[in-house]
Parts: structure tokens; sequence; C-alpha cells
């Protein structure tokens, strides 16, 4: 669903719920045609807080608006908290975690304390080099192509994240695993997470599906 600035702000959120906007082409279409189970979301954020009184431009450092909510993600210069309403008229859904709702509050500080991670560009060539290796073998065996799950890609251990990693991350410091452990957060496994009912779709007013 696409929400105006209003709306985003008018949300009913909580902090630890995850947005995941949906995939541009080409990347957003190759995944879906690439991996089992298929989703056209693609991009994840955690969101952190709303600002009611300044307390989060405090604590951040960060000109952050009164009245709007803070996101936490890893995007192109690393992990970094900016506005949700950069996501204004962007097709947008929001999920929330089946786990206590502390743990839903640590996960995205968790992220946060990343600050000074960069974004994980090699894994992209470790995921690239994964999928033509399994898809060679399915060709070369059985003549044909296949669907790929997350648990056969790379796992990686490191401390730079792709924005799905990122979501993951903050919720395994925080103590509650979403994924599988060893499993790489990209947007299929988050869809089984969703399929097994670790999380759920939420709407601006409360649990449901989306608009």
């Amino acid at each position: 669903m696409k929400y105006t600035v209003e709306q985003l702000n008018a949300l009913e959120l909580n902090s630890g719920d995850i947005g995941a906007t949906q995939g541009n082409f080409p990347m957003g279409n190759l995944q879906q045609l690439i991996f089992t189970p298929s989703t056209d979301r693609y991009h994840f954020l955690l969101v952190l807080a709303k600002n009611k009184a300044n307390e989060i431009c405090h604590f951040l450092h960060l000109p952050l608006i009164k009245g709007t909510w803070a996101a936490v993600e890893s995007i192109g210069r690393g992990v970094t908290v900016s506005e949700l309403t950069k996501y204004a008229g962007t097709d947008i859904k929001f999920y929330r975690v089946d786990c206590d709702e502390e743990i839903r509050k640590k996960a995205p500080v968790k992220l946060a304390g990343y600050s000074r991670s960069g974004y994980d560009y090699k894994l992209f060539i470790r995921l690239l080099l994964r999928i033509v290796a399994l898809e060679w073998k399915s060709l070369f065996t059985t003549g044909r192509l296949r669907k790929l799950e997350a648990r056969e890609m790379p796992c990686d251990t490191d401390s730079e994240f792709i924005c799905t990693e990122g979501a993951d991350e903050g919720y395994d410091d925080a103590g509650y695993h979403l994924l599988p452990i060893n499993v790489l957060g990209i947007p299929s496994a988050f869809k089984e997470a969703e399929l097994a009912g670790r999380m759920e779709e939420i709407t601006l007013w409360g649990r449901g599906r989306g608009c």
C-alpha cells in the first residue's frame, strides 16, 4: 500500500515492526523468479519509535521532525536512522513479529548500534556466484532451472549488512531468532517466517490483511 506523509505519521506502529517496500525492476523481479517462497517485498527496515518530544533527536543527534516515525535500516552508506516519511508514495507493508514486546523494542536499538557498519556489497557477489553454481548444477543434473531457498545461500557473520540482513540481525541481537540460525536474511526467508506465523502483516488499524 502507498501512504501519504500524514498517513505514515498516523500509523499505529510499534517499535520493532518491520517495514518492507516493493521491489523495483530488475532486482525485485529477479528475486521473485529465483527464490521460493516468492514475495514482491525487497527492502526491509525496523521501526524505531515515534519522535514525540525530540528525545530521539537528542539521543541520535539527528534532525528528526516531531511527530514522525524513526526507522533503522541498512542502505548504501550503511546502517542509519531516518524518517519513515521518506517512503511516502512508496508501496510499503508493515509486519509485527510474534515475540515479547520488550524484544521488539530492543531489536531496532540493537541494529542502530551498528551505525558505523558499512553496507555489504560483497554479499551480492557471493550470492550471484552461489546462484549460478546451484542453477548450473540443476541444469546439469535435471536439465532445467529450479527455485532456490534462502537456506541454500551463503550466511554472513560479519558486521556489514544488506537491508534484509539488518532487520534480522536486530532481532538476533535482541535474543529472538526470527529467521532460523545460519539462514541468510533475504526476502524469501522473511516470507517463510510470515508463512510460519513468526511475523504477521499489520494495517493502519492493527493486525490483519493489508489494505
